[in-house]
């Protein structure tokens, strides 16, 4: 599974994401489970230090789901 990049993320390009999932022979492209500001708003939580990764545990139920447990 790759995750698709928000489309205002200009570090992490969708572009990116696309093309590594089709370099991946049967590799799955997703959404995360957030918004497409993402990057910025964890940008700014790390400004207030709240952590640059504080919103990775909503992953958790995809990851498991993809998985199949």
């Amino acid at each position: 599974m790759v995750l698709r990049s928000g489309k205002v993320d200009l570090y992490h390009t969708r572009e990116a994401s696309e093309a590594t999932q089709r370099l991946i022979p049967g590799a799955q492209i997703a959404d995360p489970p957030w918004g497409d500001d993402e990057w910025y708003v964890r940008t700014e939580a790390q400004a207030r230090g709240e952590g640059l990764f504080g919103g990775w545990s909503a992953l958790i139920p995809q990851i498991l789901a993809f998985a199949g447990g």
